[in-house]
Order: structure tokens, then sequence, then C-alpha cells
């Protein structure tokens, strides 16, 4: 089981952003398909811009976030993430790999 923690992180702490975003989202009800709404009616983004398959591309570090989506994520992941910080859920170096904006790397 400590494999599979350190590879997708422990609570809700996720392997960078945009998976934390998706982990938290998930946890609090929602669907993917909600969570993007939800991006959408923040960022104002159009349906053509935020889509589930552009999600995959922000995952994998194929796509630059742009500031809103990663203000909006940040926002949503941080206070649950905080909240498993000081619980003792999660520790400083799992926090911070929580909220690394992805970036392809070759």
């Amino acid at each position: 089981m400590r494999a599979k923690e350190s590879l997708e992180g422990r609570g809700l702490a996720g392997t960078n952003l945009v998976n934390t975003w998706k982990r938290i989202t998930k946890h609090e009800g929602l669907s993917l398909g909600e969570a993007i709404e939800v991006l959408l009616s923040v960022t104002g983004y159009s349906r053509s811009s935020i889509y589930h398959g552009r999600i995959g591309q922000w995952e994998r570090g194929e796509k630059a976030l742009s500031p809103p989506v990663l203000n909006c994520m940040l926002d949503t992941v941080l206070p649950a993430l905080l909240e498993e910080y000081k619980g003792g859920v999660i520790t400083e170096q799992e926090l911070r790999k929580a909220i690394t904006v992805p970036v392809k790397t070759e």
C-alpha cells in the first residue's frame, strides 16, 4: 500500500495541482463535468477552452494553465490541503507536490 500512496498521494493530495483539483472536486461530490462547469463560471471561459480533454492535457503538462484557471484551482485545493496538513494527514513535501503546476518533461 505504501507504493500506491507515494504514487497517488495520501488524503486528498495528488501528484500535481490538476490531479489534486480533480481529487478534491470528486471528494466534494462533483463529477468532472460539474467541476469543469465551475471553472467555466469562475473564469468566464467558453466551453471550447475548457473541456474533459483539456483537463487531461493540463494534468500531463501538455498545455499550460492560464492564470485564471490556476487561481481557481488553487482556491479550490488550498483550504482542503492545509486542513490535511494541519491534521497530520499529509506532510509538507506532499503538500508542495500536490500544488505543483504540471510541466511536460522530455
